[in-house]
């Protein structure tokens, strides 16, 4: 269970970095429930 959100959110920060987003305000927004979607090549 625990190693599941960590990959989740781990896999969510790696996306977050290649599109150059800033990570702390990103995290912040998913938590607040209003996530960041990534942009689709």
């Amino acid at each position: 269970m625990g190693a599941d959100r960590f990959c989740r959110i781990r896999g969510y920060i790696s996306t977050m970095r290649k599109q150059g987003m800033p990570i702390l305000s990103t995290l912040g927004k998913a938590m607040a429930g209003a996530p960041p979607i990534p942009a689709i090549p």
